[in-house]
């Protein structure tokens, strides 16, 4: 290449053909004057090399939490200058005050059933890491840098926001006794007695889940009168249990 003002000089065999990302790279310059002079030196350009980007978060066991479920983003690898992104798939489920989407470590209030937690890192790169370059042998050589997804579900029984009060007079609401999350367990047992201590409903696999679709295993105290009963919710084995009281006043909404 000719550069104005040198028209005596040619600069030739400037950085050889490279068609993939190495570690480092040795530059070759050539510099010819009129004369025929020639200057040659070599120059090592060295890439930074990054590790594969990886994000994860612990598994989750915890079926019927109490509290916010802890996140905590795990990573390995990338470019540095890490962005997390939270996501959460339960219309019930939200961020804890204090803790949002874009935090390390993210604080949820999940709903109760199937709530699917996922985790979005990028790194200053930006590039997806699954990018590949040929080699000239044949093979290739990842990109390390860019992104990563990771994703995890858990089944919640919400044994903390129980109803306690049931109206079966035919006006769809309060109907029946639901429990958010239920209908995910096949081991959900549910007894319901009465005040003088009787059992009056029991089954080991409970459905009622929400008011909007009335399973044929719900109680709804037909045959049954006004008044305070007692339930005994046991699902997960033993893991998750509960009891209380609930009310069935027909005529109240």
């Amino acid at each position: 290449n000719n550069y104005p003002g040198l028209n005596n000089i040619r600069v030739e065999n400037i950085n050889p053909v490279v068609d993939f990302h190495r570690g480092n790279l040795d530059v070759y310059l050539t510099v010819v004057d009129t004369c025929g002079t020639t200057f040659r030196d070599t120059v090592t350009i060295n890439y930074p090399f990054y590790e594969p980007l990886t994000a994860a978060f612990p598994p989750l066991f915890d079926n019927c939490p109490s509290e916010p479920i802890a996140l905590e983003a795990r990573t390995t690898g990338g470019a540095g200058d890490l962005i997390f992104l939270w996501g959460v798939d339960n219309a019930d489920a939200s961020f804890a005050p204090g803790s949002g989407s874009g935090d390390i470590t993210a604080f949820v209030n999940v709903g109760g059933g199937v709530n699917t937690f996922t985790l979005y890192v990028t790194d200053r790169c930006r590039r997806a890491n699954h990018d590949s370059f040929v080699l000239s042998d044949g093979g290739s050589e990842l990109d390390f840098a860019g992104d990563a997804l990771y994703e995890d579900s858990l089944n919640v029984i919400l044994l903390n926001r129980i109803m306690n009060v049931m109206t079966p007079d035919g006006n769809n609401t309060n109907e029946y006794f639901a429990v958010a999350g239920i209908d995910k367990f096949d081991d959900a047992r549910v007894e319901v007695y009465d005040r003088w201590g009787r059992l009056v409903f029991e089954t080991d696999d409970y459905d009622a889940s929400n008011q909007t679709f009335k399973p044929a295993n719900a109680f709804d105290a037909a045959d049954l009168e006004d008044g305070t009963y007692f339930y005994i919710i046991n699902v997960d084995s033993g893991e998750c249990t509960a009891s209380g009281t609930i009310q069935v006043l027909r005529g109240n909404d």
